[in-house]
């Protein structure tokens, strides 16, 4: 696999500007291939599939979405949500110099290609989504917030230990790769991610509704 470039850029919310940061391999493409991960999840995901298309001669982008991974976290809760999300890649989008995009989006990176995808004059040429609906009810995202809120475990310190240790926390079960790791005092290990990014149950029903509104 050809070697990946670690690049990052600044973003602007409603409380100041945050990192962003993103993974880049392949050669020059006229269409790069945007590569969008779900909600605890991050751009290190991608690593197998932007192997195999930068064999192909793509040049892929796998984003670490705000609160995510190497990107910055934001200075309000709230401001992680779909607006956000959208800006932030609308701003990678157009660091890359590019007329068009093909996005790749899973579960919630799937929902952001959906909401730009139905932008007027939006650049996407191609979108690819799995494991991903234009709606999720309140009961699934009560279950997301408890599992992220626990989602920390105490471990022995042998390297094998985290995979094993972590996996009860995971739904579905996944494999972690190092980097998706950090690892704390005491042998405590977490997942990069921030926590407080699922909004509260009474914004649950307003979120829904900006889901429909950009998809319908």
């Amino acid at each position: 696999m050809e070697a990946i470039r670690k690049r990052s850029l600044s973003c602007l919310s409603g409380s100041g500007f945050h990192k962003l940061s993103y993974l880049e391999s392949g050669p020059e493409h006229p269409v790069p291939v945007v590569c969008l991960h779900g909600l605890a999840r991050n751009a290190r995901d991608f690593d197998n599939l932007a192997g195999a298309l930068t064999a192909a001669g793509r040049r892929v982008i796998c984003a670490d979405v705000a609160g995510r991974g190497e990107s910055g976290w934001l200075r309000r809760p709230m401001d992680y949500g779909y607006p956000q999300y959208l800006a932030d890649t609308a701003a990678l989008i157009a660091r890359l110099d590019c007329e068009q995009v093909d996005i790749v989006g899973t579960s919630m990176g799937g929902l952001i290609g959906m909401m730009l995808a139905a932008q007027p004059d939006n650049p996407v040429r191609r979108l690819v989504i799995n494991d991903v609906c234009p709606v999720y009810k309140q009961r699934p995202l009560q279950s997301a917030r408890h599992q992220m809120a626990t989602g920390r475990a105490r471990l022995s310190p042998q390297p094998q230990s985290p995979q094993r240790h972590l996996n009860p926390l995971l739904k579905p079960p996944r494999r972690l790769r190092p980097a998706q790791l950090r690892t704390g005092p005491t042998s405590v290990y977490s997942i990069r991610f921030f926590v407080s990014f699922i909004p509260p149950s009474s914004d649950c029903a307003r979120a829904r509704e900006s889901t429909r509104e950009h998809v319908s």
